[in-house]
């Protein structure tokens, strides 16, 4: 069993997760990750993943510090590229760099098996040890229905037709909906394209004052930007592979295959919406829906279809034209162009829910059935896949054939190591038997557009080792030996090495380098509050890491903040934090003595106890786990500190006799009766009824999430409990934006009164790879953010922060604030945003992720913080 608290291991009580990082590992059993590969010469070598995540190999640990090795030959048939080769690998070799994991410059089967075979014993009579990746697998793109119909609906009451931009389309279908009336489609076609655009007509004698078009295209989208081909091509690959493989024979060096089916066979965010066409999928999913339902009427009523449809071969060609709540409430039969309208409250999550749980079922088997191909046709070595952030095929417990995950990282982004590799080793400690878990690549970073390494010494370099290691990595590969990227080359500056060696040599020499764990605290993943995957704050060195238990919030705003997590032995256990930084909180349980508090670090907290029930606890900036023993675990001065912020609210309001400052006193009086009959809990809840409906009127701020766009071509509104109210705004995508030529967001803000106001937003910063934005108020004149740099921590694994748009002087009343997105990073549009907060200038705003700075003006809100701090609990 793993030494975490996740899946089984949360029986055995939340202390668990808080061993020592420096036990050993628990017995291992019979791994199911393990093999004997057999060499060329016929000699044997067994392997096995330990609990620890570690490979074993002739059971000694094997945590490679190596780099990754680009051979030019298998492209290049001249006697000097391989010659560049050989003094290459020489000069690695004895730099005293003996891990190499080799990446070929084009898919691996379209290389030459002579050549191939050639580098191999090279390798192996210079006694490297070895993995080999594949290059992007030679598959097909996808191909398939695209259903986005946040970019693909088109309103313009004066045009007559709409026009789409779609670079990768040749057949679109679409459809006039009336928007006046529920959606209801009055008129379909097939539309017609010409150079990239698609166009359909917008006809004005349909009986409808507000025609809306929308386009479904069939595309055929590129393999490097999307899911290959998966269902129709993956034989023929197989093929391929097994015959290029039978012309090769590999020695001892040998450790493991890297991505089989390259590196693009991952789930990108645009893929949850293309519906592919191939007969194999239509077969495997017909497949499918029969086992979950086994009757068509079943379906029926569980896609809430408006009539009953008896065959299956049919319900397994319907496409949905909706998805993230925009669109028709219709299935379309593309070979038939039958449309089925949804009955009367439909449930719009199901057929989505049920496609995408199939389709990471069959992908995930494709890829543990090509790695039992390699092993047992090929060579039994461990099969590695890389997991990129956000990529659910990988999301599952790890069984079969995956046998490790790899995360490519990029040090100088240092947010992203807890972005990546945090989340990647929360996957990797929900296996039921772990996996290996290494970094590969590690990127080269550049400084000032002239380092060829970007590490200035080897104590950077080493600095970058020792964080991967600390979220439990057990191998290491950096980007690259004779690379194709420019910059990326570490025989341009050979002396760094050395680097590689000397880190490969310290883990070597360490004896608890295989038995190693982190420090980690999980949350539940649907009940995340205020914990954010990466360092939990104050902690030394602990990570944050969602887990798919069941829980539940804690939200006592303004004061803490925490979750329940339900642990399968029917125990629970409580996480809190004070927001409001170190202080003494009472709580009041009946049996003081049953409860144990640690700090996320495993360490017991000393409390005081105050008569017979009440209990005094020392919070400082980090979280506290309580051990309660199903004892309800509730601060008072949640209710205190709510009491207080509720009294200066209305002290601040101009009309005091308005009827909801009159309910709100009102409500004081009956919970200051409430408090002083010892029930906290209910005198919260009601106080908390009662700040909510306040604080839009009386806040000096203006609070905006992000999904709450009165206007919006944005695709998605993303779920993620890591975000402000659970969800987001976000954009990422290929397609071009409609005619009007960029993708918007339209906000409506409220200003109490004339002044200048700050706007800011917390969102994805413009960078390198999150494409550019501009904003405007009302008519004013777009202008870019005034500054992108984040303030304040960073949240949702590295991925959002806040920074500011600029300031705009207003009049009182409402206003429309719209933010553009312009141009593309990295080949896509990609921006999300997930709150906007705007303020007078005078008032001083301090981001803290999702926290939700006090309603008052700022020396009011000082001193109400430091009259709660003064109490006595």
């Amino acid at each position: 069993m793993r030494l975490n608290l996740c899946g089984l291991v949360c029986a055995f009580a939340f202390s668990v997760i808080l061993n020592s990082s420096n036990a050993a590992p628990l017995p291992s059993g019979n791994p199911l990750h393990r093999g004997v590969f057999k060499d060329s010469k016929g000699d044997l070598a067994s392997w096995k993943i330990t609990e620890t995540d570690t490979l074993e190999w002739n059971n000694r640990p094997y945590i490679p510090v190596g780099a990754t090795f680009t051979p030019v030959s298998l492209n290049n048939s001249a006697a000097s590229a391989w010659q560049q080769d050989q003094s290459a690998l020489q000069k690695v070799y004895q730099s005293g760099i003996h891990n190499l994991l080799i990446t070929p410059p084009s898919p691996l089967v379209d290389t030459s098996a002579k050549a191939f075979q050639r580098l191999i014993n090279e390798l192996e009579a210079d006694k490297f040890t070895y993995g080999i990746a594949f290059g992007n697998a030679p598959l097909p793109p996808v191909t398939g229905f695209d259903i986005q119909p946040a970019i693909y609906s088109y309103e313009n009451p004066n045009q007559d037709h709409a026009h789409w931009k779609i670079p990768y389309t040749k057949i679109a279908a679409y459809f006039l909906m009336d928007a006046g009336n529920e959606n209801k489609i009055i008129s379909d076609g097939m539309a017609q394209i010409s150079d990239g655009v698609a166009t359909a007509p917008l006809a004005t004698d349909l009986p409808t004052k507000r025609p809306v078009a929308m386009l479904v295209p069939f595309e055929s989208l590129p393999s490097d930007k999307h899911l290959p081909d998966l269902w129709e091509g993956l034989q023929t690959y197989r093929d391929e592979m097994l015959a290029f493989f039978k012309q090769i024979k590999f020695g001892p060096g040998l450790r493991f295959f890297y991505n089989p089916t390259g590196a693009s066979s991952t789930l990108n965010p645009e893929d949850n919406h293309l519906i592919p066409s191939s007969e194999i999928f239509h077969i495997e999913w017909e497949r499918f829906i029969e086992k979950k339902y086994s009757q068509p009427g079943s379906v029926s009523e569980s896609w809430s279809i408006g009539k009953t449809i008896h065959s299956m071969a049919v319900l397994s060609r319907l496409i949905p034209l909706w998805s993230e709540m925009h669109g028709a409430p219709y299935f379309y039969d593309a070979a038939t162009g039958d449309i089925y309208r949804l009955g009367e409250q439909p449930n719009l999550e199901q057929w989505w829910n049920d496609f995408r749980e199939w389709r990471t079922q069959f992908l995930r088997s494709t890829l543990d059935s090509v790695a039992d191909t390699l092993k047992n046709e090929v060579a039994d070595v461990p099969v590695v896949y890389s997991i990129q952030p956000g990529n659910n095929l990988l999301q599952q417990t790890v069984s079969g054939g995956v046998d490790g995950l790899a995360v490519q990282v990029v040090p100088h982004q240092q947010f992203r190591l807890d972005r990546s590799t945090g989340p990647a080793w929360a996957v990797a400690s929900r296996c039921a038997e772990p996996p290996w878990f290494i970094a590969a690549p590690i990127t080269g970073v550049t400084q000032q557009g002239k380092s060829t390494t970007g590490y200035s010494s080897d104590f950077t370099f080493g600095q970058t080792i020792t964080s991967l290691r600390l979220i439990g990595m057990k191998g290491f590969f950096v980007d690259g030996i004779q690379s194709e990227v420019p910059g990326q080359d570490w025989l341009t500056n050979s002396s760094d090495l050395s680097w590689i060696a000397a880190q490969n040599n310290r883990i070597a020499a360490d004896p608890l380098a295989s038995t190693f764990i982190p420090h980690v605290l999980f949350y539940p993943d649907i009940a995340a509050q205020e914990a954010r995957t990466g360092i939990v704050p104050g902690s030394e060195g602990v990570y944050w890491l969602p887990c798919p238990i069941n829980g539940q919030p804690l939200d006592l705003w303004p004061s803490f903040s925490g979750y329940i997590m339900q642990l399968p032995n029917g125990t629970s256990v409580t996480v809190l934090r004070s927001m409001m930084g170190p202080r003494k909180v009472r709580f009041s349980v009946p049996l003081p003595k049953n409860v144990h508090i640690f700090t996320p670090e495993g360490d017991p907290v000393l409390f005081q106890t105050a008569g017979k029930h009440d209990l005094i606890v020392p919070f400082n900036r980090e979280p506290l786990i309580f051990e309660s023993a199903g004892q309800t675990i509730f601060p008072k001065q949640a209710a205190t500190d709510a009491e207080l912020l509720l009294e200066l609210l209305l002290k601040q309001s101009e009309n005091g006799n308005a009827r909801g400052s009159t309910v709100a006193k009102f409500e004081l009086s009956q919970t200051s009766d409430l408090i002083h009959q010892d029930n906290y809990a209910e005198a919260y809840t009601n106080l908390r009824d009662e700040l909510n409906s306040l604080i839009p009127s009386m806040s000096p701020y203006q609070w905006i999430e992000g999904e709450t766009a009165e206007g919006t071509n944005f695709p998605q509104i993303a779920v993620n409990p890591d975000a402000s109210n659970g969800m987001y705004l976000r954009l990422s995508t290929i397609q071009e934006p409609d005619e009007a030529g960029a993708y918007a967001a339209r906000y409506q803000i409220h200003v109490p009164a004339d002044g200048k106001y700050s706007i800011w937003m917390a969102g994805t910063p413009p960078s390198s790879s999150i494409s550019p934005i501009t904003w405007y108020v009302d008519r004013d004149a777009e202008q870019p953010p005034v500054d992108t740099t984040p303030v304040g921590s960073l949240y949702l694994s590295g991925y959002m922060g806040w920074f500011k748009l600029g300031s705009v002087t207003l009049k009182a009343g409402d206003h429309a604030l719209t933010i553009h997105v312009h141009g593309k990073a990295k080949g896509k549009y990609v921006f999300s945003i997930d709150t906007i907060e705007v303020n007078p200038t005078n008032m001083l705003f301090n981001p803290d992720a999702t926290e939700h700075p006090i309603p008052l003006p700022p020396k009011i809100a000082d001193s109400y913080t430091e009259a709660i701090l003064k109490q006595r609990p």
